[in-house]
């Protein structure tokens, strides 16, 4: 009968050899090579004459590397533990993996999904700080784990679960670069820069940062990826963070990410960017009472992305920072600044506190336009274009027979900064005004 037994392993890594290929025959740093993992053994060693051994498992140079439904794990080790044959790992890991929907050369138990599975995977918080994973494979191009000819091998997975701990120094630049990879959840931990090109995210993408991390760590780039569910942003700390032309699942030709959560306290790059159109985004970042940080998160159109219109993006719904009667939250109109830099539809605005500005990257033919939404005491809208005294592209309710749309008054508290030359039209919800202006003719011109 078929097993689908779980095997545990460390990695080890080898030296390089002398001269080139893309194969097994290129050992160094190539996850798809026995000998290159340590595989962790449960119970009492070969050779070990107590009654147990002194951690329940031992090691032994793996005869197979790690595939479906296998746990592997990156960290620091030294020979107390049984069976290692000295410290380390020797090298980092490079490059292999999961590739074309299958672990590249994988063996193990007859349909144990050995091949196509996903498996967990961890990286320890001793990681060696000053390495970096997933980078200078050999050869350019081609090859099973090619990228353009401009580029090395590099390292792909299929995780259920990837959780990097790993305090990584922040010089020399790098981190975890994992490319064409699939996950159901990655847990950002530690202080090491995540990298993930062309990748799908199936679940959640959890970025929790250390508390200690500072402005050269930490960082989450993440280009061309796929997040079906929801990406998080939370912790004292937020990191350096930019989803470059990325995309959600919610179908249609707006295909937002559907869920996007940024609750983390300080900003310490001052900015986190996002380049997708959006579903339900959340925007509560944690200012301690007093305090005057000014976070920024700054919502750009994808490359290319014309399914809104030319440079666009489409938010359907955006709550935007703490309501001013939670003390805790310390809403004000510093501590959750959203700058658009591309033309922009948002559906409905729930602005409690913070700033909403326009950047000056914002074309003067692009248009913005907040449908509908309610907006509090210590919240600012700043339609008027930085640079740019002609813009007119700023608009506030949408013309679709519903004389509710447009911004509904929660406080007196609540602050708009015009454009001149705007025209203003203020009413009650269910009044009259708009009916009443329509039939004596009015329109744009009045109130000039």
């Amino acid at each position: 009968m078929a097993s689908n037994n779980i095997s545990s392993f460390l990695w080890k890594g080898s030296t390089w050899p002398v001269g080139s290929g893309t194969g097994p025959g290129f050992t160094g740093g190539y996850w798809n090579y026995a000998p290159n993992w340590y595989e962790r053994i449960s119970g009492i060693s070969s050779g070990y004459t107590g009654a147990v051994e002194p951690s329940g498992y031992w090691y032994k140079v793996a005869d197979r590397f790690p595939r479906g439904n296998d746990v592997v794990q990156l960290g620091s080790y030294t020979t107390a533990d049984v069976g290692i044959q000295k410290n380390g790992p020797d090298v980092t890991l490079s490059w292999g993996g999961y590739t074309n929907g299958h672990w590249f050369g994988a063996t193990g138990e007859p349909s144990s999904g050995a091949s196509g599975n996903a498996l967990i995977m961890n990286i320890k918080s001793d990681y060696p700080a000053m390495w970096h994973i997933g980078q200078d494979g050999p050869t350019w191009g081609g090859g099973s784990f090619g990228a353009p000819s401009s580029d090395r091998q590099r390292l792909m997975v299929n995780s259920l679960e990837f959780t990097t701990h790993w305090r990584r120094a922040n010089t020399p630049p790098g981190g975890i670069w994992l490319y064409n990879s699939e996950f159901l959840m990655f847990k950002h931990k530690g202080t090491a820069q995540v990298y993930l090109r062309d990748s799908t995210i199936t679940g959640v993408y959890d970025c929790t940062v250390d508390s200690d991390c500072n402005a050269g760590q930490g960082w989450a780039i993440s280009r061309g990826c796929t997040f079906e569910f929801r990406f998080d942003v939370g912790g004292d700390v937020a990191p350096y963070i930019y989803l470059a032309n990325c995309t959600g699942t919610t179908g249609g030709n707006l295909n937002q990410i559907r869920r996007v959560n940024i609750t983390a306290g300080d900003f310490i790059n001052d900015k986190i960017i996002i380049a997708a159109n959006i579903e339900r985004l959340g925007y509560f970042p944690y200012t301690p009472e007093g305090s005057n940080v000014a976070n920024t998160l700054i919502l750009d159109a994808p490359s290319g992305n014309t399914s809104c219109g030319e440079n666009r993006i489409h938010i359907s719904r955006i709550n935007q920072g703490w309501d001013p009667d939670i003390p805790y939250g310390n809403g004000n109109t510093l501590s959750a600044n959203l700058e658009l830099r591309c033309g922009a539809t948002i559906d409905n605005h729930n602005f409690q506190s913070g700033t909403l500005t326009v950047s000056e990257d914002v074309g003067p033919t692009e248009k913005i336009c907040i449908t509908d939404g309610m907006i509090n005491a210590n919240a600012l809208v700043r339609s008027y274009h930085p640079i740019n005294e002609a813009y007119q592209g700023f608009r506030i309710g949408a013309d679709r027979g519903n004389t509710q749309e447009g911004y509904l008054i929660l406080d007196k508290g609540a602050q708009f900064d015009f454009n001149p030359g705007m025209f203003v039209l203020a009413d009650y919800a269910l009044g009259n005004t708009g009916a009443e202006l329509a039939a004596g003719g009015g329109g744009p011109g009045m109130g000039k």
